[in-house]
């Protein structure tokens, strides 16, 4: 596949996602729009009536699905990034609320195909066998569903305090970055990515092509991309900060579910961004101090385990990318989106 296939085929994932999001909505406005329009008639027949069965599924059916909508909307529009643990336990709820809401939906489709039959007997028989050959795999399929969001395997832990990191809005700081001149970068990279446990190719290509498809250093001109090398974006500035971010904190941001599972995976994911001159001797000096340092510390930042990363006997699986911190962010339509992705819980 192309460099232009594979950048269209970016552009289609966030205009059906968007899509998504307004059927979505639309759905909701016709819920309440619906609801509305019938809640007249429901206070003045329904509410009065004795509890019964019937009275109980009617309410369940109806009022249910408000709980589904709401858990709906969190995940589309909250306020701040849903973690993947937060995504994975709304997820389950929403997959078990979806069968319950089956569930008593077919009952009542089944007391009221019973009683059109005046109560026979053979027809209970009917029923309760098409309400297992219905709701079962119902069933199964939310169970599937429910186990399909896991995260990556065998990852390492980073040493440091978790960060949230939102790939939308990369950044770094002085205090978590080294600040170097940039003819030095290539001979650091080098070094810090080999104690990081990637071979002379891995380092070679990180060093010197962008991997990844996230939005690393992207040019769009009429629509068209034009990918830049690593390289090149760093050597046109005369210091650059960088660093390499803990792998839990981007497996947040961007799960891996691989099959068949691996016994350990890395993931190498490096921020960089220029410093000017007149930012050096104001808030960089701890930035200097930590790029002078053994690379080795990056070791226990990102979170990799060195003894079974370099075990050949092992599956193992690397990924390896990263991101430019860019100074402004645009909104841009959908037809001009294809950098500035990268993939989250889902929105």
């Amino acid at each position: 596949m192309s460099r232009t296939d594979n950048h269209q085929d970016i552009a289609q994932d966030v205009f059906l996602e968007r899509l998504t999001t307004y059927c979505t909505l639309v759905a909701v406005a016709i819920l309440f729009f619906d609801h509305f329009l019938t809640l007249s008639s429901e206070i003045r027949f329904i509410w009065p009536a004795r509890w019964s069965f019937g009275k109980v599924l009617y309410f369940l059916t109806k009022y249910l699905v408000f709980f589904d909508v709401a858990i709906t909307l969190f995940i589309y529009f909250a306020p701040k990034r849903i973690s993947p643990a937060t995504c994975n336990t709304l997820y389950r709820i929403e997959s078990i609320s979806y069968t319950v809401g089956i569930a008593i939906a077919e009952l009542i489709l089944a007391f009221r195909t019973w009683t059109i039959w005046w109560n026979h007997r053979w027809i209970v028989w009917i029923l309760r066998l098409a309400l297992f050959t219905h709701i079962v795999p119902v069933i199964v399929m939310a169970g599937l569903g429910v186990h399909a969001a896991e995260s990556s395997p065998t990852l390492g832990e980073s040493k440091l305090e978790v960060e949230h990191f939102n790939p939308i809005t990369p950044d770094l700081t002085p205090s978590d970055s080294g600040l170097l001149p940039s003819q030095n970068v290539t001979s650091y990279l080098d070094s810090a990515l080999k104690v990081l446990g990637l071979h002379t190719e891995a380092r070679t290509s990180f060093i010197t092509f962008v991997y990844s498809r996230l939005m690393i250093s992207v040019i769009i001109i009429s629509n068209d991309l034009f990918y830049k090398y690593w390289l090149p974006s760093l050597l046109k500035h005369k210091h650059v900060a960088l660093r390499f971010l803990p792998q839990v904190a981007y497996e947040r941001a961007a799960l891996l579910d691989a099959s068949p599972r691996p016994n350990i995976i890395m993931r190498v994911f490096m921020l960089f961004k220029r410093v000017n001159d007149d930012e050096l001797e104001s808030s960089w000096n701890h930035a200097v101090q930590r790029a002078s340092r053994d690379v080795d510390f990056w070791v226990d930042v990102v979170g990799v385990d060195i003894r079974r990363a370099t075990d050949f006997s092992l599956f193992r699986i690397l990924e390896r990318g990263g991101i430019k911190a860019l100074w402004h962010y645009f909104i841009l339509p959908v037809t001009d989106i294809e950098s500035q992705l990268a993939r989250t819980c889902i929105f």
